[in-house]
């Protein structure tokens, strides 16, 4: 039988020199003069950036692939050495929470800090002149500097003043006596994995193999993270680039690497046509290769994959409890980050998948469910850290439930319940 531990070992100290060297050559380019650059340096800077992006998605893709064939290993151990087979989800949940400090945890952290800081010197957060509150202003700022890049990743802006402002109003609101502090939280959850590692009682090779896919876990969140701070710093880069070629940097976006690479060779614009074409895209996979469908073609494709799963009458869809808990609200289905805008205090989050870009939202969702995805995903680690219920590997959820529907959630067993229909006046709001 395989066994990940024969080489996980080897892997995670590939991830922690790789990690490393990789920030290094994303903070050189980063600091790079780029109008000074001729365009041909600029191709240059952009496949080495393209390196380092490159290697935190191979990482990403291993944590998967491993996720995807060890977990049956993993739920097969538990089912023969628990005594008690209804605990199994729940103790699968406990063995592949990371016990490290997750970038989640660091800005709830600073988050309750700061909140804490408005409610003594009673600040209010929605109003306040910096000038009058000089030390507040400066936490504010360190903030901002340490996690404004979180939600960055493909389709949103880094956060800003007022962003964090309206956290902590919202956060005023919450009761923070409860509220224990990170190494506290991450000290329970150390204790409830070694807890469910004395009640299984493992055998040498069985104890590795549960270690060595927690610590993937953490490598996979650790993944969404560095792109995300990446795609940051190389945010200056690419906006140098699409000026050249006569786009601002959010329209860059719908450009391969390789038509970015053309056009700044060429010294030339991209054409209007070639940009009026791409409103409506997607990839297409063929022997192998990955094509682009524009326009009406596009939009076809769309058609029927979203046709050929629209349609169900079963009340009750189930998936892989992720993170325990319970919810109701008003679905809200986001077909990627940049919808995050959508979801109010309360709603349910339904996604395809969940990344870092995701995050602002997951904070304001009573529950979180995924169409894809494991017991290690993003969406799963997150919603742990944050509280959250969550149930991952929903099949065809995106396409089945729509905006405004009543749902009922039950993470312990992996089930959603549609209960009815609402209009989106009624869905939840912030508070």
């Amino acid at each position: 039988m395989i066994q990940l531990s024969n080489y996980a070992s080897e892997v995670f100290g590939i991830f922690d020199s790789e990690i490393k060297d990789k920030k290094e050559l994303i903070e050189k380019i980063s600091s790079e003069n780029f109008s000074s650059k001729s365009n041909k340096e600029l191709i240059e800077l952009f496949a080495q950036a393209k390196k380092a992006l490159g290697f935190v998605l191979a990482m990403d893709f291993w944590c998967w692939y491993t996720e995807y064939f060890f977990t049956p290993r993993l739920e097969k151990i538990v089912s023969e050495k628990l005594s008690d087979k209804s605990k199994a989800s729940e103790t699968i949940i406990k063995l592949t929470t990371p016990f490290f400090p997750s970038k989640t945890l660091e800005e709830e952290e600073s988050l309750v800090e700061l909140t804490k800081f408005v409610l003594q010197k009673k600040i209010n957060p929605e109003n306040f002149n910096e000038n009058d509150f000089p030390e507040f202003t400066l936490k504010l700022n360190t903030h901002l500097k340490n996690f404004c890049w979180i939600p960055v990743l493909v389709n949103n802006n880094p956060l800003t003043k007022k962003d964090v402002l309206n956290e902590i109003k919202n956060k005023t609101k919450e009761n923070l006596k409860e509220y224990k502090g990170m190494d506290s939280k991450l000290e329970k959850i150390k204790s409830e994995f070694n807890s469910a590692l004395n009640e299984l009682n493992l055998e040498e090779k069985e104890l590795k193999f549960v270690k060595d896919m927690n610590t993937t876990a953490f490598f996979r969140s650790e993944s969404n993270f560095l792109l995300s701070y990446f795609s940051f710093k190389l945010i200056p880069f690419y906006s140098e680039m699409a000026k050249r070629i006569g786009l601002t940097y959010a329209k860059m976006k719908n450009l391969t690497d390789e038509e970015v690479e053309k056009y700044l060779a060429k010294n030339e614009k991209v054409a209007k046509q070639l940009l009026d074409e791409r409103t409506e895209f997607c990839y297409v996979l063929e022997e192998g290769k990955y094509f682009i469908e524009t326009g009406e073609n596009a939009l076809k494709i769309k058609s029927i994959v979203e046709a050929s799963h629209s349609e169900t009458k079963e009340k009750i869809l189930k998936g892989t409890a992720a993170s325990a808990g319970t919810a109701f609200g008003f679905a809200k289905v986001l077909k990627d980050s940049s919808e995050i805008s959508k979801v109010k205090k309360g709603d349910i989050l339904i996604a395809p998948a969940t990344s870092v870009d995701f995050v602002p939202a997951m904070k304001k969702a009573s529950a979180i469910i995924t169409e894809f995805g494991g017991i290690t995903s993003h969406a799963a680690i997150v919603s742990r850290e944050l509280g959250i219920p969550c149930i991952v590997g929903v099949k065809n959820i995106t396409k089945i439930l729509k905006d405004g529907e009543q749902v009922k959630v039950n993470a312990s067993n992996g089930t959603v319940e549609r209960v009815g229909n609402a209009t989106e006046t009624n869905a939840g709001k912030d508070t």
